[in-house]
């Protein structure tokens, strides 16, 4: 498992294994190609934005399920399954992969955790995988600055949980998996609006009940299984007007853009 060490704000977790900017022509006569540039540009940047998430998936399923084996690993064959589904290239998955475990004979990236305060007092936990540190540290501090926000010690506030998610191949089985799921170490079970159950347990169940809920009798289809960061206590958790909860929007849009980001947990 992981243990959170906090060091000056900056916690090191042991695992076991964008800025965009479009600017159109102004000379006449180029009016329709800046469009179609302009139009080129903003899809390049989603396909962008998505590829980097689904990279940032593979790599913490591989920490969180401590193997690069698909077939060992519930998490990762997720996220490849999805990567497949928006058709990311190899090339892309096998980086992921290759940051995550130290392929191709380099060390494997070190993972990090930044504890920081937003500027309206929304405590974040900023998840990153570096082969480099100083880079890391660099790149994250600038961030923080330029909204406002700083390193703080905020890890008391969260507490780390096993979370599942499953689609029921039966939606009448519901009292089953309830069921199975407290006797088996878990703490809530809970039917969600897209019919999906999600199940919240300490972190170290994550991977036995994520098999038993997934393999006969019970069988049924696997969305989500990770760790994941939730407020300590509903009294932390921050209400936000519009515009405060744009300003943290866009603080963590530019943090999970950054090449070694990999997850920012708020506390909202």
């Amino acid at each position: 498992m992981y243990s959170l060490r906090t060091s000056t704000c900056v916690s090191s977790l042991c695992c076991k294994s964008r800025p965009f900017h479009s600017s159109s022509l102004s000379l006449s006569g180029h009016n329709k190609w800046s469009k179609i540039k302009h139009g080129k540009g903003v899809e390049d940047a989603k396909k962008s934005a998505l590829f980097g998430r689904v990279n940032r998936d593979i790599i913490r399923a591989i920490q969180t399920g401590g193997s690069a084996d698909s077939s060992l690993n519930s998490a990762l064959a997720i996220a490849l399954k999805e990567a497949r589904r928006l058709s990311v290239p190899n090339s892309t998955i096998e980086r992921a992969i290759a940051k995550a475990t130290g392929e191709k004979g380099k060390a494997a990236a070190s993972a990090m955790v930044y504890e920081a305060m937003s500027p309206s007092k929304v405590a974040l936990l900023i998840e990153c995988l570096t082969d480099n540190t100083n880079r890391t540290n660099h790149n994250i501090r600038n961030i923080l600055t330029s909204h406002g926000a700083r390193l703080a010690p905020v890890a008391f506030m969260f507490q780390k949980k096993a979370q599942i998610r499953l689609t029921l191949q039966d939606p009448s089985s519901f009292d089953e998996v309830w069921e199975a799921g407290l006797n088996g170490g878990a703490e809530d079970v809970e039917k969600l609006e897209t019919g999906e159950v999600e199940i919240v347990a300490p972190p170290n169940l994550l991977a036995k009940l994520t098999t038993e809920l997934t393999t006969p009798p019970h069988s049924h289809e696997l969305v989500a299984s990770e760790l994941v960061y939730v407020p300590a206590s509903r009294d932390l958790v921050e209400e936000l007007g519009t515009e405060e909860q744009k300003s943290l929007d866009d603080l963590v849009e530019e943090l999970e853009e950054d090449e070694d980001c990999v997850r920012v947990w708020s506390a909202v």
